[in-house]
């Protein structure tokens, strides 16, 4: 008699072994991404604390590079080797700031000016106070004749304000007909850090 051959249908699947490669491949492409979209979250965090300190760092120079230009040398008292470096110096300029003079064309010194570095619920930064002298007069003051170092000025009761976040160290060097400002500034990202710093050379011209 003639039998038919009988065809079985062919079975296909994957084994445990093979199911556990392929987890596992897949597991390390997730993992991977997964360390990929971190490292681009820290870096634009990390980037825009960097450009937010640095744009703050540069503003704040340049406004006390404007109002440094319009005073004198016998009028700047610094001091790089405080807890808070900073520097003091007088003004001619009333509180818009426009330069002030007496009758006969001379410049009026009103106030003292003094930057310095603190540290303010617990980040560092730059800070600015000033004061109005109570006698006026075309005469450069000496702030320390006055007793205004930047100790006076961290100490008294009005507020200052906060120029810029991350701004650790104010130093200044004379030279030969000028002052160079540096201005330090950190930055600490989580577990990224920086340090830069900003400088600018100006000539108190009266």
């Amino acid at each position: 008699m003639f039998y038919p051959k009988r065809f079985s249908a062919r079975r296909f699947g994957a084994t445990l072994l093979e199911m556990l490669i392929v987890l596992g491949i897949v597991s390390i492409i997730l993992v991977s991404v997964a360390r990929l979209v971190r490292v681009s979250v820290d870096y634009y965090f990390y980037s825009t604390a960097q450009l937010e300190v640095q744009r703050n760092a540069l503003l704040s120079l340049n406004l006390l590079s404007q109002q440094l230009t319009a005073s004198t040398f016998e009028s700047v008292y610094t001091d790089n080797n405080l807890p808070h470096p900073g520097i003091v110096f007088a003004s001619p300029r009333d509180a818009s700031g426009a330069l002030v003079r007496d009758g006969s064309g001379n410049l009026v010194w009103t106030r003292l000016i003094c930057y310095y570095v603190d540290t303010v619920n617990g980040k560092s930064g730059l800070m600015r106070k000033e004061f109005e002298l109570t006698v006026q007069s075309s005469n450069p003051p000496d702030p320390v004749a006055l007793g205004a170092d930047i100790t006076y000025f961290r100490n008294l009761p009005t507020p200052g304000r906060f120029m810029a976040r991350g701004i650790t160290k104010l130093s200044t060097s004379e030279l030969t007909d000028a002052l160079e400002i540096t201005m330090t500034s950190e930055v600490n990202q989580g577990n990224n850090w920086l340090e830069m710093d900003v400088s600018t050379t100006i000539v108190p011209r009266n």
